[in-house]
């Protein structure tokens, strides 16, 4: 059986293709579309796991969306007429799109492939469970789901056996964690793509001064259900998800050019804070109300890699498993590998390979950068790490673009910039040419697989870079550009099988330094999309300022940019 699953008219539309129970291909819509629209539909991402398949869509048997739009849309209706007038201007804003499109997502899909397709709709947090537990190396497991909104489920809890998962319990909507999110990440001015990440950097450097008053707003219960203040945080009207009562107790909204005041860092430190500590309530509830020792953690909330990291921790499971999607995109996939095992598919093999998108050949890398102008080389295999490695040593910071693109959110291997993590100067450099406001936005570190636990206090694998473990002292010391104190950030380990080339380099570097670890940063300029394709590898990495960039084994060599313009101050974004 041949399921295609797709989630829909969101910034993180994804498509997925599943055969006889074998994930073929998934990769989000904006990676290809190069938009940041908040309703991609995703044509091109559909087409790109078709053709990675080599199949059309008149052969997939059935499509599966993630989301059951009558039940979401009727949630809208009922949330805008108990607001009503404050829900009027929201409401207005996207009631034609809803009507037009969104009610019946397998019609537009016919009218846009010109194919009637047998289409199925699966219920948003089964599709989340799914994407985490289907594919983890659980037989039996406990499942936690935390997101801003499905249907009317913003939190649920369940639990997974064999190829089935079974949900026992939700919480509805506007009691979110994930609107909680998005509502500190616009009252700090921070873009709507991208601001939760934002906001876990900015809380590294914060205190948790408003810890309190954010409990005051958050009443979270011993079996973690909790009621947030619509007083202060009116989520269901639909608008700013702030009010005129928040700015009284915490100050006023921070403007997009200001500079970040330390109130602004504090207030992302109690967020996080706030964030873990309702995170492990509502584990510990989940822990005891299954009696499992494995947790699978899913729903855009689960990015946060310090909440599996913190759950680990404190021993509330023994494992822990978030896949490399655990927001709208994986339940694409999760919905395809849900309905599929409910119809009597094989439940697939763990997932450890999460590069899953499209990619280029060695041969279509040559004709971009010889159409560009760029000089390059074709070094032997062989030497290839070693010469990366002293590139990596001698320069700072190199491009990287090598196999399928990853399906996630952030950097895992394939599309990235390598940074020498002991000179800050250059980390800063490259992430104010890319236009970030922060010099450590969106960075992790990466190391070989084997033996993480000589660098951190970690004892497993982290191949998607959902944990934050705490470095170990030659750590911190070596890594200073990122680990100021105690500070953590993403640990992302690189299997060898799956990326021989990167895995080499990294043990390279470490014979010739005593510490096989890299700075990891996402290929993409801030507020746009990860770099996918050959050609915005080679922009990106010349916006970046960097004059090497390996691509499918070849090294091109990019010319110096003329001194980049005055970075912004900290705290203003570049458009």
């Amino acid at each position: 059986m041949r399921i295609l699953g797709l989630s829909a008219f969101s910034r993180s539309a994804a498509a997925a293709l599943v055969e006889e129970g074998q994930v073929r291909a998934a990769v989000r819509e904006d990676r290809l579309a190069r938009t940041t629209d908040d309703t991609l539909w995703p044509l091109r991402a559909l087409n790109s796991c078709l053709q990675v398949a080599e199949v059309t869509l008149a052969d997939v048997d059935l499509v599966v969306f993630h989301e059951k739009p009558f039940l979401k849309f009727a949630r809208l209706v009922r949330d805008s007429l108990a607001t009503w007038p404050a829900s009027r201007q929201a409401t207005l804003g996207t009631l034609p799109a809803w009507l037009e499109d969104g009610l019946v997502p397998n019609l537009v899909l016919e009218r846009e492939t010109g194919i009637a397709s047998h289409c199925v709709f699966l219920k948003q947090h089964l599709a989340h469970a799914a994407s985490a537990f289907l594919v983890s190396p659980f037989e039996e497991a406990a499942i936690l789901c935390l997101d801003g909104a499905g249907e009317e489920a913003s939190a649920s809890w369940g639990i997974g056996q064999g190829n089935r998962v079974h949900l026992r319990q939700e919480q509805r909507f506007p009691n979110s964690l994930g609107f909680l999110v998005q509502a500190v990440a616009s009252y700090l001015g921070l873009p709507r793509r991208g601001g939760e990440e934002v906001l876990v950097d900015l809380s590294r450097a914060g205190a948790p001064s408003h810890l309190e008053g954010l409990r005051r707003l958050v009443n979270v219960q011993e079996d973690g259900s909790l009621q947030v203040d619509q007083t202060h945080l009116p989520f269901r009207a639909g608008g700013r998800l702030y009010s005129s009562a928040f700015v009284r107790t915490f100050g006023p909204p921070r403007p997009t050019d200001q500079v970040f005041e330390p109130r602004h860092l504090d207030m992302a430190a109690s967020l996080q804070a706030l964030l873990e500590e309702v995170t492990l309530v509502m584990a510990r509830h989940v822990a005891r109300q299954t009696g499992s020792k494995n947790l699978c953690l899913a729903g855009g909330v689960a990015r946060n890699s310090a909440l599996g990291t913190r759950i680990l921790e404190e021993g509330v499971f023994d494992d822990c498993f978030i896949p490399p999607a655990p927001g709208t995109d994986g339940a694409a996939l999760g919905a395809a590998l849900a309905v599929g095992c409910a119809r009597g598919a094989s439940r697939p093999a763990p997932l450890q390979d999460p590069f899953l998108g499209p990619s280029w050949t060695a041969a279509h890398v040559r004709r971009v950068l010889t159409n560009a102008g760029r000089t390059f080389r074709d070094p032997a295999p062989a030497s290839l790490p070693d010469t990366l490695a002293r590139l990596l040593e001698e320069h700072g910071a190199l491009g990287w673009l090598e196999g399928r693109v990853e399906f996630s959110s952030q950097a895992l291997g394939s599309r990235g910039i390598l940074v020498d993590p002991s000179r800050p100067e250059i980390l800063d450099r490259v992430q104010r040419r890319l236009g970030s406001c922060r010099p450590v936005a969106g960075a992790g570190l990466a190391l070989p697989e084997d033996r993480p636990g000589d660098w951190f206090e970690l004892d497993r694998p982290s191949p998607f870079g959902m944990l934050s473990p705490n470095p170990r002292g030659p750590t911190r010391d070596r890594c200073r550009a990122l680990l100021a104190g105690q500070a953590r950030v993403p640990v992302t380990t690189i299997n060898p099988r799956l990326r021989p080339v990167l895995a080499e380099t990294l043990e390279s570097l470490g014979r010739n330094r005593g510490c096989p670890i890299a700075a990891l940063l996402p290929l993409q300029r801030h507020g746009e999309p990860l770099a996918c394709r050959p050609e915005e590898a080679l922009e990106i990495c010349h916006r970046a300022g960097l004059t090497c960039l390996m691509a499918e084994g070849l090294l091109a060599e990019l010319p110096d940019l003329p001194p980049a313009s005055p970075a912004p101050q900290d705290g203003a974004h570049e458009h």
